[in-house]
């Protein structure tokens, strides 16, 4: 199954499929989208030209710690994605992860939590900025 973002969990059907941000260059568009500052990390995502499905990927960059908290630390957020594979991304979207170090050491369900209120946010900006403003 080439192409699901994390081979090893089980996800339903009607899920659609995750897939990685492999390139360099779709890191570095992402940072032109939106963004959504949470305690463990950064999500910034970015709305591509096509319907194709949800891009993720994730950042850790060497002032967070040694190799092995940032290898524990990218499992932590690739596990957080894949709970939530179904529930907030959207297909033609790319997302990025820029973890803090904080992301090592918050519980499962806080960063799980801060993962579906990021998502919110970045999506709710959008639909902010359609709705008319009837106000005054």
């Amino acid at each position: 199954m080439a192409g699901i973002l994390f081979p090893g969990t089980a996800r339903r059907r009607s899920d659609p499929a995750l897939h990685r941000l492999n390139k360099r260059r779709d890191y570095v568009a992402a940072r032109e989208g939106k963004r959504a500052h949470c305690a463990p990390f950064v999500l910034q995502a970015r709305r591509r030209d096509d319907d194709g499905p949800a891009r993720v990927g994730i950042t850790v960059t060497r002032k967070v710690g040694g190799a092995v908290v940032r290898n524990r630390i990218k499992r932590r957020l690739k596990n957080a994605v894949a709970t939530h594979q179904g529930l907030g991304f959207r297909a033609g979207y790319d997302y990025v992860l820029i973890a803090r170090a904080l992301a090592a050491s918050v519980p499962f369900d806080a960063l799980t939590s801060a993962l579906q209120s990021g998502l919110t946010k970045v999506h709710a900006s959008a639909r902010a900025k359609k709705a008319p403003d009837n106000a005054g």
